[in-house]
This record gives structure tokens, sequence and C-alpha cells, in this order.
């Protein structure tokens, strides 16, 4: 029993198919092994049956149980189709008393009052279930495709079950009527069947409705081969149409416990306040608008092979009938046709309005692309004059002190410049070829610093690399101090010497190298602990950009900086 219980209260669904599997091929095993033995195999039928019977009923009015969770009418729905069940039980018990004990025929006896019972209730219990809301259009293709697979199975039942039953009826009035009547419920039964596939089964999987729907079928085929051997008094108990039966009452017993299992499921969501309304939403499954092709096909081939054997003795009303079934196709189709042609309007119409709105966000792009690079030009110009009145400014000042320190405002305010005027010049406004800024920068800070170009030798390894703006900003400013300090203090009272600037990636992260070989920095000077304006703009623009310095004086002096590129979002 611990196989089957799972541990969170609900049955376990692959342990309960593995022992209805079981169950099954014993049974088909037991009625082949003993099928010469009349007797044998007809009171293993008779016992097992209404024991697996009673399984089906107690799963179902199990399910109907826990099935409160859903509402009144779903529980209310399991519990007639258990009722149902229980009363086609009850026929099996007394069919077996009646072939076993009185060891009389129990064909069209006092169980069939059960048996008849059992359908209306399954009727009622389907019709019952929770049922889908569908517009015009597919209520429409609904109600054709059932009129389609019932007029065919009616004309099937009609061709081949009816006609020959009226024709061998031999004085045997009340047995031929109620074999009808067992036609006629059955066909009831089918209506509701198809009822339940179009409008009720949302999904196979775990669904237990087209388990409940399969396990029907079985019964609906059982019945009619049932009645066709009845009418011909070739029935025997332990055929092979008692497999069917069987099969069918598992199930629908394994839809009882797997509609259980969903119900103890939705309690606990409910408990945790987490109910999924989705969940609930039953859609048509798309294979079931191939039913009635297949269902006409099948019927074509029934009524050739039964033709070719001269067999057909209702051919004009086979025609008629066809016509009927040919026309209703047709305006399947039609529906059909008309619905894609809706479709594609649809689509056509949510096409047209996507190009319109992303024509709109292309063209709100381009005006805030224009713009951003109309503010990058302005700043770049504000800041070419802040320069402009920094240099001005710089040459009324007579201390050279004050003066070194405006010149170097005004390189920071042109490093900053130029990254404004290469960002309006890309194509990309979220960042610059810093490669190329490296040069440039280089050049003009040479120009500034130094007067004869002969006696510093500027070299530039720099690669062609993209960075955005969040990281150009800071290493240029950067830059601008380790080049300025270089060309001001490497090489005092004209000393000949090299200046190598180098940029590259390795992986993720990017190196920057300002090295020289002048006189070095002194022994006492704490790089990372000085009242420098330079190297403490320096060291905090490095903590900026999470980047990491290393200093070598080992060959005059050189700057090392590691770093990876600052995460940017772009902002078009």
């Amino acid at each position: 029993m611990a196989i089957l219980i799972n541990r969170d209260g609900t049955i376990s669904f692959r342990s309960a198919s593995i022992l209805s599997l079981i169950i099954l091929i014993i049974f088909t095993i037991t009625i082949l092994f003993f099928r010469d033995d009349t007797y044998i195999k007809s009171a293993f039928s008779d016992i097992i049956t209404p024991l697996i019977n009673l399984l089906a009923v107690i799963s179902l009015l199990y399910a109907a149980k826990l099935s409160k969770v859903y509402g009144k009418r779903v529980y209310l729905a399991w519990f007639i189709l258990g009722i149902g069940q229980l009363f086609f039980t009850l026929g099996d018990i007394s069919w077996g008393y009646i072939e076993l004990y009185l060891n009389q025929s129990p064909i069209f006896s006092i169980s069939d009052i059960f048996y008849l019972a059992y359908y209306p209730l399954f009727v009622l219990g389907i019709f019952l279930l929770p049922q889908a809301r569908f517009n015009r259009l597919d209520l429409s293709k609904i109600i054709l495709d059932i009129s389609v697979v019932v007029i065919t199975t009616g004309l099937l039942l009609w061709t081949f079950l009816i006609v020959p039953m009226f024709i061998n009826i031999e004085g045997n009035i009340p047995t031929t009527y109620v074999s009808l009547t067992y036609v006629i419920l059955d066909f009831m039964l089918l209506f509701a069947l198809l009822n339940m596939i179009y409008s009720r089964i949302s999904s196979i999987k775990e669904n237990p409705l087209f388990l409940l729907a399969s396990g029907i079928i079985f019964q609906i085929i059982s019945d009619i081969f049932f009645i066709y051997q009845s009418s011909q008094g070739t029935f025997e108990s332990g055929s092979l149409i008692d497999i069917g039966w069987i099969t069918g009452f598992l199930l629908i017993g394994l839809a009882g416990i797997l509609q259980a299992n969903n119900s103890i499921q939705k309690q606990k969501e409910i408990q945790n306040k987490s109910k999924n309304k989705s969940d609930e939403k039953v859609i048509q499954p798309e294979w079931t608008s191939y039913l009635p092709f297949i269902w006409i096909i099948l019927a074509y081939v029934t009524f050739a092979w039964s033709y070719h054997q001269n067999q057909l003795t209702n051919l004009e009303q086979v025609i008629w009938m066809g016509t009927l079934i040919i026309v209703l196709v047709i305006i399947r189709q039609i529906i059909s046709f008309r619905e894609i042609n809706h479709l594609y309007n649809a689509a056509e119409d949510e096409i047209l309005k996507r190009v319109k709105a992303e024509e709109k966000i292309k063209e709100s792009l381009e005006e805030k692309e224009v713009l951003l690079k109309e503010i990058h030009h302005r700043v770049k110009n504000n800041m070419q004059i802040i320069s402009s009145l920094l240099s001005l400014q710089s040459r009324q000042i007579k201390d050279p002190d004050a003066a070194d320190i405006f010149k170097e405002s005004q390189n920071r305010v042109r490093s900053m410049s130029m990254i404004h005027e290469r960002l309006y010049q890309s194509e990309n406004l979220s960042s610059i070829n810093f490669g190329e800024y490296v040069n440039s920068l280089s050049l003009d800070l040479l120009k500034t610093y130094v007067s004869d170009p002969n006696l510093v030798e500027l070299k530039i390894n720099a690669e062609k690399i993209k960075v955005n703006i969040d990281t150009a900003i800071p290493c240029g400013l950067i830059l601008t101090e380790l080049v300025s300090n270089a060309f001001k203090y490497a090489f005092p009272e004209g000393k000949k010497g090299k200046i190598t600037i180098d940029f590259y990636k390795k992986g993720e992260f990017f190196t920057l190298k300002v090295s020289d070989n002048g006189i070095g920095i002194p022994e006492s000077l704490d790089y990372k602990n000085t009242k420098s304006l330079g190297l403490l703009l320096v060291n905090s623009l490095i903590t900026q950009i999470n980047g990491d310095l290393i200093l070598d004086t080992s060959h005059g002096t050189s700057f090392i900086i590691k770093f990876k590129e600052v995460n940017y979002e772009d902002r078009i």
C-alpha cells in the first residue's frame, strides 16, 4: 500500500498504471489460456470483472469527495459518474449470479436494468463537467465536427447492426428492442463523449478527462460487439469482448485517481494562496479537428469493403447520408477558411501596427541620436572655451607655479573635450576608439609641454579598441596626468629621453602603460599617499574604474594600470 501512496498524500499514478497493466495482462492471458474451457473462462470473467469495476467505482467516488475544492458542480459530476459505474458493477454482479449460481443465460435478464441505468447517469455526469466558452465561429466548427462523427457513426450502426438485427428478428421482439435500446444509449454516450472531447478536454498531459474518454471509447466498442454477437446468438462470457470492458474500467479508475491527485494539489495551491487561473482554462486540443476526417475515411473503407462483398443492402440510404456528410464537411471547411482569413487579416493588421510602431521608435531614436550628438558637440565647444579662458588667464600670471596649475587644468579640460568631440563624430554615441584617442591626446600634450621635438621621443603603441564613455573619460584624465608629469619632470635641463605609451587588451582586462627613461621619481615619494594633485587625481580615478596601479622604477619610471571596462547601459 505504501508503494501506491506518495509523500504528499497523492496516489502514485505511475504505480497505479503499472498495476492496471499487470491486471490487464493477467486477465488476457487467462482468457486466452482457457479459451476452450467455457466454464472456467466464464467463471473467471464473472468474478474478476465486478471486482475491477468496483475498484473503478471507489476511484470515482474518491475523486468526487476530493473534487469539492473545484466547486459543487465538479463534485456532483464525478459523484454521478461514480454512481453510474456502481450500477454497472451491480449489473456485473447480477450477471455473474445468474450465470454461475442459477446456471442460466444472463443475456437480456434483470442485470440489464442495472446496465441500462448506467448510461443516462454517465451522460449526465459528463455534461456536468466544466465546459469551455467558445466564440460563435469555434462553436459552429465544434457542432459540425460532432455532427459529422455522429451521423457517420449512426449510418454505420444502422447499416451493419440495426438493419441486420431487424432482418433476423425471428419473433424475438423483446430481445431485439432491448438490443436497440443499448444501441440508442451507446449513441447518447458517444454524443456526450464527443462533447467532452471537443469542449472539456484541455490537454492530454495530466488530464483525467482524457483517460475517462479513453475508457468510454473501450466501453462503447465492447458494447457494440456485445450487441452484435447477442443478436446473432454467438456471445460467450469470458471472450475477448470482456478484455475491452476490463480495459475501459481500468482507464476510468485511473481517471478517478488522477482527478483525486489534481484535487489534492489544488487544495495545497489554495492553502498557499498561489491559485493559478490559467490552469483552469479549457482549450480545445488541435488533434480534435482531425477526428471527423479520420472517421469518414474509416466509414468509407468499411462501406467500400461491404459493397465489394455484396453485403450492403441499403445503398441508397448510404448515398443520401454520405451526401449529407459531405455537405457538412464542406460547410465546416468554409468556416475554417473564413477563420483562416480572419486570422490572416488580424495578423496583417498586427504586423502593420508593429511596423508603424517600429518606424516611430526608429524616428524617435534618430531624433535622440541627433540631439545627443548636438549635446556632445556643445559640451566640447564649452570645454574648449573653458580651456581657452584658462590659457588666456595663465598668460596674465607671472608666478610660474600658478601658471603651471592653469596649464594642467587646461590639459584636463582638453582631454575631456576630445572625448566628447570623438563621441559626436562616431557612429556609436556610447563608445570611442580609445587607441586613436590616445594618439591624438599624447601628440597634443607633446606640443603643449615640449618646445623642441628633437629632445623627447614619443612612442605610442595603442590598439584600436573601443571603450565606453564611462571608461574613456577617467582613463583620458589618467593618461593626461601621467604623460604631463613625464614631460614635465622626467627630463630636466634639456635632457633627451623617450616616453612610451602602451594600450592593449588581454582577455577581459585592459592595460594602460606610461613609461619613460628619465631620472625617475624620488625613492621617498609614496605615490599612493602624496600631496600632489595629479597623483591624487590618478589614484582616485583608478579607484573609480576598479583598476590596479603598479609602479616600476627599475628603468626610469613606468606606471602600469590594469582594469576592466566599466559596466555601461546604452542610453539609446
